[in-house]
């Protein structure tokens, strides 16, 4: 019998009689792959289309990566319980970096068993300068690969890490397949998505509106998230009721999926404007491009993620963190944002997960059959 590796997922073993075909198997370590939670969604969408590729077994049981941050013994133990599944893995994938990533790092140690990371934003670079630096620095720079959601996400690593084995990633985003019902209202709408935080930026783009609030009378805006940061959120809200704008400006919370979509498909123009905060910062901002899939332009800031997320002049625009600028190109969008529907369309069809994935297989692929070259 005759095998060879095709630099492909699979050894291809040929005989006189018959080709068998063995596929690597992979190890996942993430929190969660329920859809209610970003982690879980983000892990779904990988986990299921690398099974096209290998066997993949996946680890939800784990502590959190708070619980292990607190406790180096829960570290090691979890450590000791991956590693007594790395005699039957070709490869082990975190899906979180730090703390998983450690995990990864102390459970094929002095094995021939690679480890892989996905890296998103403040989760990946925050602990980088925290009490936890030297260990997630280790972690990171060990691995196989480190995928990086964005390349804003990889410079920030490489400042500190100087690591040589990180391969930017972008998020993908699902197509509409049943596009849903707009709200029928009596104003244009203008939106933001996300939890109240001030990474994301809230306060600048609720300043943005109320300079062009008298420019554009016929638009509402409205914000969707929750108020994790209690502290933020009434910052904001502060903002809208000292400039009178409380009859414009409509906070409507965390709202279930189904009347997301539709938040989405009856805006005419989206803004999120992510600031870099003390190591936290929006690693891409899925969000622009689910809004872009329903034709919708959007507007987001320099200095983050969203540079990667943005099709700068074709699916929106991307501006400096600063009220004039983010307004001049919110009048851009809500006056001609037709400009921008079919090119916003078009760069969130580029972003599929699928495409995401194979790239990542890509990378694997060469490491597994010893091609790899960081």
């Amino acid at each position: 019998m005759i095998c060879l590796l095709q630099g492909m997922p699979t050894s291809i073993c040929i005989s006189r009689y018959f080709v068998l075909y063995v596929m690597h198997r992979l190890l996942i370590l993430t929190p969660t792959l329920s859809p209610d939670t970003g982690w879980g969604q983000y892990s779904e969408a990988v986990v299921s289309r690398l099974r096209d590729y290998y066997e993949v077994d996946v680890r939800t049981d784990l502590p959190s990566p708070l619980a292990l941050q607190s406790s180096p013994v829960s570290v090691l133990r979890a450590a000791s319980s991956v590693r007594r599944a790395t005699d039957d893995v070709d490869a082990i994938f975190s899906l979180v970096a730090y703390p998983y990533s450690l995990v990864a790092y102390l459970a094929t140690r002095r094995t021939d068993v690679p480890y892989f990371v996905s890296c998103h934003g403040t989760y990946a670079v925050e602990p980088l300068h925290s009490k936890h630096r030297l260990p997630a620095r280790l972690a990171l720079s060990k691995a196989a690969a480190a995928f990086c959601v964005s390349t804003f996400t990889a410079d920030c690593i490489r400042s500190v890490t100087k690591s040589q084995n990180l391969v930017t990633v972008p998020n993908g985003v699902p197509p509409v397949n049943d596009p849903p019902t707009p709200f029928s209202l009596d104003h244009r709408v203008l939106l933001t998505v996300g939890a109240f935080k001030p990474r994301k930026g809230q306060h600048l783009s609720a300043e943005a509106f109320v300079r062009i609030a008298d420019d554009e009378p016929d638009v509402d805006y409205h914000l969707v998230g929750s108020g994790s940061d209690t502290e933020y959120a009434d910052g904001v809200r502060n903002i809208v009721r000292e400039n009178g704008l409380s009859d414009r400006i409509h906070f409507e919370g965390k709202v279930p999926d189904e009347e997301l979509e539709r938040w989405y498909a009856t805006a005419e123009a989206f803004i999120l404007t992510p600031r870099y905060v003390n190591h936290h910062f929006e690693g891409f901002g899925l969000v622009y491009l689910e809004a872009n899939r329903h034709g919708v332009p959007v507007v987001g800031t320099f200095g983050t993620g969203a540079e990667d997320a943005i099709a700068d002049g074709t699916s929106g625009r991307c501006t400096r963190p600063n009220p004039d600028a983010v307004a001049a190109a919110l009048r851009e969008l809500l006056d001609d944002d037709r400009q921008y529907s079919d090119g916003a369309q078009c760069w969130a069809a580029s972003h599929t997960w699928t495409r995401t994935v194979e790239r990542m297989v890509t990378v694997i692929d060469r490491r597994l059959t010893d091609e790899y070259k960081p």
